[in-house]
């Protein structure tokens, strides 16, 4: 199994750039994207996302670790909810997630010291990254929201002393976490995110749904009549 505690890159979401961070090697780079792959926090182009990543990684000749991703305030969504509310939590992160201007949006609630911080992002967006890096050998060993990490919260950029401070207490962290359970090498995807309320698409299944049924129904009746 992947050892959590000593992750050597953490990799910040921000709204138009990717960051990459090696504290320990002092490395430290920006990759912008183009409007034309991410716009309005959804992904265009999931392909060309992946091929900037993979190109990215490649063409630095970054040898594979364990890593880390945070996504930054300013790719999220997030409401807090008081314990002294715990009581209506289910409603108020149902009536949260209706309202994320995102297709398919992941979400999450975490407890903090003081609340609970409810939080949404892109599925898309983050399935890509993790896909990715796996593919060219790393270990994804946590997808963590910015605003539950102390050093960060609603910053929308880090500097490399602050990546190093995240990655020496993640151990601290890491149930923080969209991806549940220690993931190997090879399962670097989200094994079970929590996701509350339907995306969007999945309205018109259900109309087909209750269409069908109807259909079925009526033949049943006409059947019976004869």
């Amino acid at each position: 199994m992947v050892d959590l505690k000593t992750p050597e890159f953490l990799i910040f979401l921000g709204r138009n750039n990717i960051y990459f961070f090696e504290p320990r090697a002092g490395f430290a780079k920006e990759v912008s994207i183009p409007s034309g792959v991410v716009k309005d926090l959804e992904v265009v182009d999931p392909n060309a996302l992946s091929t900037l990543i993979g190109s990215f990684l490649d063409n630095e000749k970054i040898t594979p670790g364990k890593v880390v991703i945070v996504a930054s305030e300013a790719i999220s969504f997030t409401k807090d909810i008081p314990f002294s509310e715990e009581n209506k939590k289910g409603v108020l992160v149902q009536d949260f997630t209706d309202t994320i201007p995102l297709e398919s949006p992941e979400v999450k609630v975490f407890r903090t010291s003081d609340l609970y911080k409810v939080v949404g992002i892109n599925s898309k967006y983050s399935q890509v990254m993790i896909e990715t890096l796996v593919a060219k050998g790393f270990w994804v060993v946590g997808l963590i929201p910015g605003s539950v990490i102390p050093e960060i919260g609603p910053t929308e950029t880090i500097t490399i002393e602050t990546a190093g401070k995240v990655l020496l207490g993640f151990d601290k962290i890491r149930l923080q976490n969209f991806i549940e359970g220690p993931p190997s090498k090879n399962e670097g995807r989200p094994q079970a995110i929590i996701t509350t309320g339907n995306p969007k698409g999945n309205t018109i299944y259900i109309l087909v749904g209750v269409f069908v049924i109807g259909i079925i129904a009526l033949l049943a009746l006409i059947f019976l009549r004869k």
